[in-house]
């Protein structure tokens, strides 16, 4: 994992090593959350799977920007850390543990 925490940068070292050198688990997770991305096809598949989709596709068109709904519907890769994945973990009440265990199924397929 690669990760930058205060002044320094850690390259390469596993999140045993990131613990025992101090570096919050907060801070890890947040490292490997934006490194998250699946392929659109499957994130959409895994909503599907969790019951989720049709009300994604209702947030995306109620409550996103039009920014937002060009990358839901056109983009190839859905980021973890992007806006529109932000925005509709809130709109849709899901916890940052949700989101994550979405990408996890999406990648899984």
């Amino acid at each position: 994992m690669n990760l930058s925490y205060g002044n320094k940068s850690y390259i390469g070292w596993t999140e045993a090593e990131l613990l025992s050198a101090g570096i919050p688990q907060e801070a890890i997770d947040a490292a490997h959350r934006a490194g998250m991305k699946a392929p659109a096809d499957k994130f959409r598949r895994a909503l599907l799977a969790d019951g989720l989709l049709d009300d994604m596709n209702a947030w995306v068109e109620s409550d996103s920007t039009s920014d937002m709904r060009v990358e839901w519907e056109y983009g190839a890769i859905v980021y973890r850390n992007s806006a529109l994945i932000q925005s509709a973990g809130v709109g849709l009440s899901l916890s940052d543990t949700d989101m994550d265990n979405l990408f996890i199924a999406a990648l899984a397929l």
